[in-house]
């Protein structure tokens, strides 16, 4: 993690209404000081999963991404998890099992993703649903501005759904909201599975280097790696080799 991105994009973020207001923050060692939010709910991957909650959400989103919030730094996904994995061997870290298998359908679900042209605008990039906390008064923030930085809208769609284990109705009423009338929410679906794609790839990686230098995630990385083997299989049988 830069810190010196965070605290940039976090001050950003906070100046625009997005982010409770930000008083201090160390970009040296990534302390940070925020006004207290009155009356304040953090949502979980059910209650972010209300209508309610998902209209605000999606509507804070819409927002960001429609603004011109001037993110100086880029998160690619696909280039962070090369990063990662360059990493690996300094810590003597192995894969899982069909690791270079996986890695060659990423990366060629990856070139399908410049034929489509990606969009370059402001993302928050780490949509768990505790980065969201609502206020006494029903507004809604967005906290935790560690991996912002300029990528596709459709990434940030993908993690709130992947990471809150949106159903497909959950996702159809977050699209309801989210899109504008005329706009095809069909063109964005395609982009959505590939982020899925992209992040259970690059977080199983992180979990690998994570552990190798002794943490310990549980189950984590592994479930991450098999279901990014299930939404691979997924892609290719509804958009074709």
């Amino acid at each position: 993690i830069d810190r010196r991105n965070e605290k940039r994009n976090a001050k950003l973020a906070s100046d625009r209404g997005f982010n409770c207001r930000l008083i201090y923050c160390n970009e040296e060692n990534g302390v940070k000081v925020s006004e207290y939010i009155d009356g304040a709910e953090t949502l979980n991957p059910r209650t972010v999963k209300l209508e309610e909650n998902v209209a605000l959400t999606a509507g804070i989103l819409r927002r960001l991404h429609d603004s011109d919030m001037p993110e100086e730094n880029v998160f690619d996904p696909f280039a962070e998890a090369m990063r990662y994995e360059s990493l690996l061997a300094g810590e003597n870290a192995r894969m899982y099992k069909g690791y270079e298998g996986l890695r060659a359908q990423v990366l060629a679900i990856r070139d399908r993703l410049e034929k489509l042209g990606p969009e370059r605008l402001p993302c928050h990039n780490d949509l768990v649903a505790a980065n969201l906390v609502k206020d006494g008064n029903g507004r809604l923030y967005l906290i935790d501005w560690e991996y912002a930085g300029i990528n596709d809208p459709m990434f940030d769609v993908a993690a709130l759904f992947l990471e809150n284990d949106f159903a497909p109705e959950d996702e159809e009423l977050f699209f309801h909201y989210y899109f504008r009338e005329g706009e095809d929410w069909g063109a964005a679906r395609e982009k959505i599975l590939i982020f899925k794609i992209s992040q259970d790839f690059l977080w199983s990686i992180w979990t690998v280097l994570k552990e190798a230098r002794g943490d310990d995630f549980g189950s984590y990385g592994k479930d991450r790696f098999d279901r990014c083997i299930r939404l691979c299989a997924q892609y290719w049988e509804t958009y074709g080799e």
